[in-house]
């Protein structure tokens, strides 16, 4: 599950039957695949999924950033596929039949929205981070799915067809994907690297297709920062959504995460405080254990809810002097 996605401490038709046992746990003697081995093979899964459940999923980040060029090969911690909103039940589903479980959904507050299904299974080294929409696209999830999809770019892993996002499709997520924190100096460094590689490749009509997928995908002012180190004049903005959700974006991307308790608190009525303070603090067992734990579940709870306030209090001052400069500067 990717590390951002967890708030407070944690940024915190058919195909053949074989591929679908690869998310069944393996014979006893069988030994662990490595991560280079799962990535492949996760990708083939997801698609044969999809193709069974009658739903579409794309490859994206990883695989298809190393596809295009802009970024070199790695084992990644998880593999990441984006569905169509309307495919999600199914798709799960789908995986659930192969072996796979849905993790418990975080309660905690986020300053943008919950946008992926985390999707894990105990005989695999990685999880598979399974998007429902990409933040930073403003445009409606269907409507930028659609675009992505109409993009689509196949390749072959583990002697399987999987589709994935295309050079601009690519280019953009992972541009979105380091702008959601761009205060954070590793996000920095890797949107910069991202930058490098790219240059070349966005270069003439390439660089046009860029423009047009942010037009499409209602990403015309969010990526505006990688265009412009591109040497590309970021599009005005035409899709209606932009004007209505871009300074949500702002706020959500130049403040700390963890704020997000913050906003949700001064939003509830006196009453709903004690409950949320509690919550905000203690989270049930199931969250707890899903995002604070660990694989092997050896740690008992309250050394994890211990662990865990000492990060929150760690995490605190630094975090409102965050806010407070970016109040004062904005």
């Amino acid at each position: 599950m990717g590390a951002q996605d967890h708030d407070l401490d944690r940024e915190l038709a058919d195909g053949p039957a074989d591929v679908a046992t690869v998310g069944a746990a393996p014979a006893a003697a069988t030994e662990r695949v490595t991560g280079a081995e799962a990535m492949e093979l996760l990708y083939a899964l997801t698609a044969d999924v999809a193709r069974r459940t009658g739903t579409r999923v794309l490859a994206i980040k990883g695989i298809s950033l190393t596809t295009h060029g802009l970024r070199a090969p790695r084992v990644s911690a998880d593999i990441d596929v984006l569905m169509h909103p309307d495919d999600v039940d199914d798709f799960v589903a789908g995986m659930e039949r192969a072996g796979w479980r849905r993790t418990p959904e975080t309660t905690t507050p986020k300053l943008l929205e919950f946008h992926s299904v985390d999707l894990l299974n105990d005989h695999w080294p990685m999880g598979i981070d399974a998007h429902t929409y990409y933040p930073g696209f403003l445009a409606p999830p269907a409507e930028v799915f659609e675009e992505l999809w109409r993009r689509r770019h196949p390749i072959e892993q583990a002697g399987r067809e999987v589709m994935a996002t295309d050079l601009a499709g690519s280019a953009a997520i992972a541009a979105l994907h380091h702008l959601r924190a761009p205060w954070r100096p590793e996000n920095s460094a890797a949107l910069e690297a991202l930058v490098e590689r790219a240059t070349p490749l966005f270069a003439g009509p390439a660089g046009e297709d860029l423009l047009a997928c942010a037009r499409a995908t209602g990403a015309a002012l969010t990526l505006a920062p990688f265009l412009e180190r591109l040497g590309l004049t970021p599009p005005d903005p035409t899709h209606p959504s932009e004007a209505a959700r871009i300074d949500h974006w702002r706020i959500a991307t130049t403040s700390d995460p963890r704020m997000a308790y913050l906003h949700r608190f001064r939003s509830l009525r006196p009453r709903q405080w004690p409950a949320f303070v509690w919550h905000a603090l203690m989270l049930n067992d199931d969250e707890l254990q899903a995002f604070h734990g660990d694989q092997t579940t050896t740690t008992p709870l309250w050394k994890l809810r211990v662990q865990r306030w000492r990060r929150i209090a760690v995490a605190v001052p630094g975090m409102l002097r965050r806010e407070w400069t970016r109040r004062r500067t904005r």
